[in-house]
């Protein structure tokens, strides 16, 4: 989640804080988000050796075979943050009320995914709610860090891990739709994008 947030607010602030340069030099604007995403990707590697201590620290390991999950886990996570920076960045420029918005958003995000209570928690409490509960699991972020967990949580593939995630079939089916409407979002936003991209300078 924080390697997703800080792509979100990155961007948002990232024309808005260039906004010389876009004056000055003739350049694709997207590769300011492009950087952002850079510099996300580099801040979440730095994360990864601290987690990789405290395995060493507690002795306890993920399983080996399901480390693979992280790499549809991570570009799902980036398509999706790369479109909506895309999105929001641009609508920055036009509505500056977009930045607070978004930290707003993100605060309530941040409790909208499985990330600091089990799956199985919200499963339970909706079972009676199918399409509240199918519009939960839709949201790309609760597949995707559901991937990470089953990747790099040691438990994960213990009868009570497993209890408390995605069923793996079902996960599996989400990421995929998820990766899907990440790919269709990002080709939307970079279309908004270089629409707008030309009154950039001007509104900055």
């Amino acid at each position: 989640w924080g390697f997703f947030a800080t792509i979100i607010t990155g961007s948002v602030s990232s024309l808005p804080a260039n906004a010389g340069l876009i004056n000055k030099a003739a350049f694709q604007k997207e590769l300011l988000i492009a950087a952002v995403c850079v510099v996300a990707v580099i801040d979440l590697a730095i994360q990864a050796s601290v987690l990789a201590l405290g395995y060493v620290a507690l002795g306890s390991w993920p399983d080996p075979t399901m480390i693979w999950w992280i790499l549809p886990g991570f570009v799902v996570v980036f398509l999706f943050g790369l479109a909506l920076g895309l999105l929001l960045s641009a609508a920055n420029v036009y509505f500056r009320d977009v930045g607070y918005f978004t930290e707003v958003a993100l605060q309530v995000g941040f409790w909208m995914v499985p990330i600091l209570y089990a799956y199985s928690m919200v499963e339970d409490a909706l079972i009676e709610y199918p399409t509240l509960l199918g519009l939960y699991s839709l949201n790309p972020m609760t597949s995707a860090i559901t991937a990470f967990r089953l990747a790099l949580w040691p438990a994960a593939n213990t009868e009570l891990g497993q209890s408390q995630l995605m069923p793996l079939d079902q996960m599996a089916t989400l990421l995929g739709l998820a990766g899907l409407m990440s790919i269709i979002l990002l080709w939307l936003a970079q279309r908004f994008f270089a629409r707008v991209s030309g009154n950039l300078a001007q509104e900055l």
